[in-house]
């Protein structure tokens, strides 16, 4: 059997038909049958037509449709047919042409036209060149790879492929937009990918793609079972070395039952295995067999540093110093980084003042239905500040310039039903502009990139997208200048993660700016804390240095009384960052918890620690005693708890209760200018170290020898030095303790 592949014109000049006869059969022929002349009020001419052998249409079809300038008519009009297409360029027919002929090139194949050449930054070749170091063929490597958001992992990734000459790439995820993030750069048809092919985890894909030659990646969503994967295909990757790519690796991926899958193509024989996140390494690595090598890390701030020709790869001797400039120059992309603080405002906080304790609502209910009347003039003081010009899109235009098409990304607290609210006020007060929800309701995390860039380009001068979640991850819109937390608190890597989404570069963008909207806009925000404690961790024993390392590399802003941006001074940022509050935010932020989870002995002493929710919960702002008052309207399902992560919890909750009771060492050892010496001096008195013990649940001698080990000690130390300065009662932070301030004090 032999098969044709045709092209026909249409009475339009630009639809096509691209369809298939089977045993060489003409397609005039074909165009005469009854289904053809019975409804079509033309027929077609020949285009082209070409003899495929056993290649059919769809996969032409579906290869075709991946260019912008093509598209389906069955989708656009609602036509039964599937095979009419219209052609978006000039010369329509040859250009159709030139497609359907690379389609069928790479189909038969395996080879595909090139568009784009691969430069990798300097980061991203160094990352590979010390996982091939570590990597030998003799014994499995797994390679953590701490690796910041906006780094470019997809590349990196496709790129060691590549320079490790293995046959066969694994993608194991289970936020499935990092797999499609590969699919998608794949598809741009770069020159260290053009002899990929991409199948699902099918034994037959698999042998038809090897036996062209083809290097192939495999799409392995971690939501599938263990018991549901092709027993045929892991016999036969036990032939391969492979690369396994588990990107995006703390979301999910850790699980046991994704384990267990993954695993399964881990276990097939000697394979270089990395496991890769931009956040919350340490949970990612959670369930890992075999020896796992030293994480490789590569922090934002690494990035802008290097931007500039500084960093430790630019050092003397360093990867990067034997062609610097050429180095430097390959960093121009990269988005430098602002952030801004702001409270909710005078007027509003003036109004919900006026609340009575049990009907003021706390940021987390904020932005539920109930409260749309107070999401009015939050969305107009951040979003649509028609008086005063003042929004977050003025802003960033007055400071930075504007860009065509510009989006602000808002992440709220709540769920898909806020989301559509909040959308739904916006649209009332801002028709003009484009709005997007982002959820699962009209996207997932496989689509959603590609449908938002969609709806920018169709929409409004500027465009607001509001989500509870989705888009945090694998999500590269370049349209976004800014984001925007109002999610108060939460996990340090979903803040860094959001905020990273108005560092993807491209539209003329030059600098993200961050927003942390918040009730206090004094306390450092959980993607601030993240910045300086990353940096503190490069060098522990020089956090001054780390913390003016920070300041000169990122821009902090405040806004002032006619609003404008002001940069906050050196002096102001760090007084800003070295309170007490957002120094227990940093020695929370820089705990090692993974020598902490493998230290089994330390885990039975800490078993007598009493775990309780974070103290001091609400931070003292300009409103006071903020509270829930929202009851859910239903209720949440709930499965099986996740013992381990319920385990891992608990003790950061634990670990937590010692880095907030370092104010009160002090207090109870007022002599002492450090941690360490606190605790000696406080462990040496029955009645200090039994009233320290009330406090943490266990006694200071215990915190001395065996937890301070995983503490940062100069944070630590700064908070101990700082609570010496502090001139009266009134600053003392007492909360993590129940008795009397006199009481401690009356030692």
């Amino acid at each position: 059997m032999n098969n044709l592949i045709y092209i026909g014109s249409t009475d339009n000049p630009n639809k096509f038909h691209v369809g298939m006869t089977s045993n060489n059969r003409p397609p005039e022929v074909r165009w005469q049958d009854g289904d053809y002349r019975g409804k079509l009020p033309y027929v077609p001419v020949r285009v082209a037509c070409y003899s495929v052998d056993d290649l059919r249409d769809e996969p032409i079809h579906k290869y075709i449709l991946k260019n912008e300038s093509v598209f389906s008519v069955k989708d656009e009009e609602g036509i039964r047919s599937d095979e009419i297409f219209r052609i978006d360029a000039e010369n329509p027919a040859q250009y159709l042409q030139d497609l359907v002929e690379e389609a069928i090139q790479y189909h038969q194949t395996g080879i595909r036209l090139i568009d784009k050449f691969y430069s990798a930054r300097p980061h991203q070749s160094w990352v590979n060149q010390e996982v091939l170091n570590r990597f030998d063929g003799t014994r499995t490597v797994i390679q953590p790879l701490n690796l910041c958001a906006r780094f470019g992992k997809t590349l990196q990734a496709l790129s060691l492929f590549k320079e490790s000459g293995l046959e066969v790439m694994v993608v194991a995820a289970h936020w499935l937009a990092a797999n499609q993030s590969f699919i998608n750069t794949i598809d741009e048809k770069f020159d260290i990918t053009s002899d990929i092919t991409v199948i699902k985890p099918n034994y037959q894909e698999f042998k038809y793609a090897i036996s062209k030659g083809q290097r192939v990646l495999i799409d392995v969503s971690l939501h599938t079972d263990a018991e549901q994967v092709d027993e045929e295909l892991i016999s036969a990757l036990k032939e391969y070395k492979s690369l396994i790519y588990i990107d995006e690796a703390d979301f999910g991926a850790w699980t046991s039952s994704s384990r267990a899958t993954a695993n399964l193509f881990i276990e097939t024989g000697i394979n270089l295995v990395c496991v890769a996140t931009g956040t919350n390494i340490d949970r990612a690595l959670i369930g890992s067999k075999g020896t796992v090598e030293a994480p490789i890390t590569v922090s934002y701030l690494d990035l802008i540093e290097a931007k500039r020709g500084e960093g430790y790869l630019f050092q003397p001797n360093g990867f990067c110093s034997d062609n610097p400039q050429e180095w430097q120059s390959k960093l121009s992309d990269i988005v430098d980084v602002a952030v801004l603080n702001l409270d909710a405002g005078e007027n509003l906080v003036d109004e919900l003042n006026e609340l009575s304790d049990e009907k003021r609502p706390n940021m987390a209910k904020i932005f539920a239905k109930r409260n749309t009347h107070i999401q009015r003039q939050i969305i107009k003081s951040l979003l649509i500040d028609e008086e005063n010009g003042a929004d977050v899109f003025n802003l960033y235009a007055t400071q930075y310039g504007s860009i065509e098409h510009p989006a602000v990304m808002v992440f709220i607290p709540g769920n898909k039903s806020d989301v559509n609210n909040l959308i739904k006020v916006g649209r009332s007060i801002a028709p003009d502009c484009n709005w997007i929800a982002l959820h699962g309701d009209e996207h997932t995390n496989r689509t959603a990139e590609d449908a938002v860039k969609e709806a920018i380009k169709s929409g409004g001068e500027k465009t607001v997208i509001i989500s509870c979640s989705m888009g945090a991850r694998s999500f590269s819109v370049p349209n976004v200048i800014a984001v925007v937390n109002c999610k108060d608190g939460g996990s340090v890597g979903a803040a860094v993660q959001q905020a990273s989404r108005c560092f993807t570069p491209g539209c003329g963008k030059e600098v993200g700016l961050v927003v942390n909207y918040s009730f206090n806009s004094a306390r450092t925000s959980t993607f601030e804390t993240d910045l300086i404690s990353t940096a503190i961790q490069y060098d522990s024993n020089d956090t001054d240095a780390a913390i003016r390392r920070v300041y000169g590399l990122v821009n902090f802003y405040q806004k002032d009384e006619e609003g404008y941006l002001v940069t906050l001074s050196e002096t102001d940022f760090l007084e800003y960052v070295t309170s007490v509050e957002n120094l227990n935010n940093m020695g929370k932020a820089t705990v090692d918890i993974k020598g902490l989870i493998s230290n089994i002995e330390l885990l039975q002493i800490l078993e007598g620690i009493q775990a309780r929710g974070t103290t001091n919960k609400e931070w003292k702002g300009v409103i006071d005693k903020a509270v829930t008052y929202i009851k859910s309207d239903k209720e949440v399902e709930k499965g099986e708890p996740d013992l381990e992560k319920k385990a891992i919890r608990d003790l950061i909750k634990k670990i937590n209760a010692v880095v907030e009771s370092t104010s009160n060492t002090y207090y109870m050892a007022p002599h002492c200018t450090t941690f360490k010496d606190c605790l000696e001096e406080i462990a040496s008195n029955s009645d200090k170290n039994k009233e320290y013990a009330r406090l943490v649940g266990v006694d200071a001698q215990v915190v001395s020898n065996d937890i301070y080990q995983f503490l940062n000690p100069s944070i630590m130390d700064l908070i101990v030095l700082k609570a010496g300065k502090l001139d009266s009662m009134d600053h003392f932070a007492s909360s993590s303790s129940k008795h009397s301030e006199t009481f401690l004090f009356d030692l």
